[in-house]
């Protein structure tokens, strides 16, 4: 089951990394219901992970702006 909350009509929830080694990471969410692309980690949270970037690409934002990314 799924736990969230509503904030100012936008829904909110916690996804919890699991890790065996380290303690769990909780990422805070807002979620897109109409979203239908990649998703990516804070760049903090993949550097803890050690997890390498393998290539750059251009996110499209919300606000319909670009910018260059790291994939990892």
């Amino acid at each position: 089951m799924i736990h969230g909350t509503v904030v100012g009509l936008q829904a909110h929830m916690g996804v919890i990394l699991c890790l065996s080694e380290l303690s769990n990471i909780e990422i805070k969410c807002v979620i897109d219901t109409g979203f239908e692309g990649l998703l990516t980690l804070p760049s903090a949270v993949t550097n803890q992970l050690g997890l390498p970037y393998i290539a750059r690409i251009d996110a499209n934002l919300a606000d319909n702006s670009n910018v260059v990314v790291n994939l990892p």
